[in-house]
């Protein structure tokens, strides 16, 4: 029979006193809570445990308990005293190093200001995701940079053709350096490619590169780096922008217009408008072959200076002169390269019936092309077509209405029978124009860099009647940009007549007159650059209570209600610039109130690159 074990008491150890816990120096810090509630977006005072005390500083994430629950944080001060008596201890650090300077912290406060959003909803757009790893690669000593008292220069560069732009980038790189660190923002990895190498080579500088295609340990590293190396020069696309900079710095932007500038997730922040709000410690320069009407704006208001090249002249014909653009692409190949770029990729983008001119539509209402294989396909649905004719008259033939990429390099090749035809699109796109002669047919966007002999800009009807905000502007920057390539001894031809605008803009090389008719237009219709968008979308009922509300507002100049389905409509708000700051108080406030009541989730976007 076995015998009963003698009862044991379980021994607890009691607590220790917080005041053994907490740290001797700043006890208190002073946390920014990712709770996914947008309004309590203010910094909670929490305890730091002493044993935690040297790796809890300004730019640590930690971990902090929050409403039952435990949430990420971000230190923004290091404190005496607390606001409250009764303070929870910050759990445990996240991060062994600071991630972000006092600085970068402002300058994320500022940004959601702007655009009436949460810290955390652009904290990931400064910071990429952490690898722990590294961080021990760094110590953690970060020199924060200042209002410099110096005078700042802000300035629009338009860039001089028959240079090629790398070049000219360069050479303003060269001479901000003298001045301090130099930020350059890009529009994609091309330019990247191109620069990184271009400085290399003519400034015997390795530049650090900031691009979402590095991989995370690198891309998280370089962000280190920025943090705390400084860096001589920094390349990098759309989000390089918020990269931590010293005192005196330059920052230079290259076609600011770019769609690529635009965040596409919320909020839709855009590179210029980040940039502008770090004018008060870095100069500024937006170098490109047009300006934006942003842009255009600042210099008119005497904000920007301007600096214009010397244009010598050139010789730029049109579509009702004589040679026509064939004898141009013959005279061009003879002694170099030419490009001939379109305003869309494929083969036949679109035909109609050649007896009665209706476009050839397929049954679900999708526009029917003819891809390389020269099969029918829709555009939307991608069904084929083996036998089609017109649904409207039965007629067989077809009419090309818009010729993409391929097909017109076929002809072009079948015209000039032992020449080299490239072809560069947004799939394919070749970066840099390869030695030898060729003839390069590029849709616009995708020229690759080089010098020409001749340039030939087709589809020009096509790409100045396309619909949208930023449509005009989008093909001014493309054409005036492989124009730009043109030798100085070479011809360029322009598919629209001698009277048209963009015409006597490109052959004078400027485009002031007719942007400062443009900015009048835009004005008279409460449309940007004088006036900011912000489009409301969600539920019907919700957005017309916000209409009744707004109607009432002088804030807002002219409201307009959009229908998108049966369920869903969105309003599209015009406000004066001058009001820009109480726009951005308004919906904060306003989506404060509604987190608050726990109401529906509307989609607000501030200065949408499109509505």
């Amino acid at each position: 029979m076995s015998q009963a074990k003698p009862l044991r008491l379980k021994v607890q150890k009691a607590p220790e006193k917080s005041e053994a816990i907490v740290a001797a120096q700043l006890p208190v810090a002073r946390v920014l809570v990712d709770s996914g509630v947008f309004h309590l977006d203010s910094p909670y005072d929490y305890l730091v445990p002493e044993k935690h005390s040297q790796s809890i500083t300004l730019g640590s994430l930690v971990r902090v308990p929050f409403n039952s629950r435990l949430c990420t944080g971000l230190v923004v001060e290091r404190t005496d005293v607390g606001e409250s008596s009764a303070l929870k201890a910050i759990d445990a650090p996240i991060t062994t190093i600071p991630i972000i300077s006092e600085s970068g912290i402002a300058l994320i406060q500022a940004a959601a200001t702007r655009y009436a959003a949460s810290f955390w909803d652009l904290l990931p757009e400064a910071v990429p995701a952490r690898v722990s790893s590294v961080e021990k690669l760094f110590t953690p000593v970060i020199n924060e940079s200042k209002e410099t008292a110096i005078p700042l220069l802000h300035s629009l560069n338009i860039l001089t053709p028959g240079l090629l732009y790398p070049q000219q980038l360069v050479s303003l790189v060269s001479d901000a350096l003298k001045a301090g660190q130099v930020l350059l923002i890009v529009p994609d990895e091309k330019e990247i490619g191109i620069l990184y190498e271009a400085i290399r080579s003519e400034l015997s500088i390795e530049a650090l590169i900031i691009s979402s295609v590095l991989d995370k340990s690198e891309r998280y590293r370089n962000h280190l780096k920025a943090l705390y190396q400084e860096p001589e020069i920094i390349i990098g696309t759309r989000n390089a922008i918020f990269t931590q900079l010293s005192e005196n710095s330059t920052i230079i932007i290259f076609q600011d217009g770019d769609p690529s500038y635009a965040a596409r997730r919320n909020p839709e922040w855009n590179v210029r408008d980040i940039a502008l709000l770090r004018a008060k410690s870095s100069h500024l320069i937006f170098a490109s072959f047009t300006p934006t009407l942003e842009v255009a704006r600042l210099v008119e208001l005497g904000w920007l200076s301007s600096h214009l090249p010397a244009i010598s002249p050139r010789k730029i014909v049109c579509e009702e002169s004589e040679p026509r653009f064939h004898s141009i692409i013959a005279a061009g190949l003879k002694t170099g390269s030419v490009l001939v770029t379109v305003a869309a990729s494929g083969y036949i983008n679109s035909f109609s019936c050649q007896k009665c001119r209706n476009h050839a539509l397929c049954s679900c209402g999708g526009r029917l092309t003819i891809n390389t294989r020269k099969l029918i396909v829709c555009s939307l649905c991608e069904n084929s077509y083996s036998d089609w004719s017109c649904e409207h008259c039965g007629g067989k033939t077809q009419r090309a209405i818009s010729r993409g990429s391929s097909r017109i390099a076929q002809e072009l090749g079948s015209a000039h029978p032992g020449t080299s035809v490239l072809i560069s699109s947004g799939k394919i796109r070749i970066d840099q124009l390869p030695p030898g002669s060729h003839l390069v047919i590029a849709t616009n966007g995708s020229e690759p860099v080089g010098q020409y002999s001749a340039v030939v800009l087709l589809g020009g009807d096509s790409l100045f009647n396309r619909v949208g905000l930023h449509a005009e502007e989008s093909a001014r920057r493309d054409w005036f940009t492989a124009l730009s390539m043109l030798d100085q001894d070479g011809a360029g031809y322009l598919s629209l007549s001698a009277s048209h605008p963009v015409s006597q803009s490109l052959i004078k090389w400027s485009l002031y007159p007719q942007i400062n008719a443009e900015i009048q237009e835009r004005t008279a219709a409460h449309l940007p650059p004088y006036f900011r968008l912000i489009t409301v979308e969600g539920e019907r009922r919700e957005v017309a209570e916000l209409r009744k509300v707004c109607d009432e507002l002088p804030l807002f100049k002219a409201i307009s209600s959009i229908t998108v389905d049966s369920e869903i409509s969105k309003l599209v708000l015009r406000s004066a610039i001058e009001d820009s700051d109480k726009v951005s108080q308004f919906f904060y406030d306003f989506k404060r109130v509604r987190s608050l009541k726990s109401l529906p989730h509307l989609k607000i976007r501030f200065d949408p690159y499109e509505i």
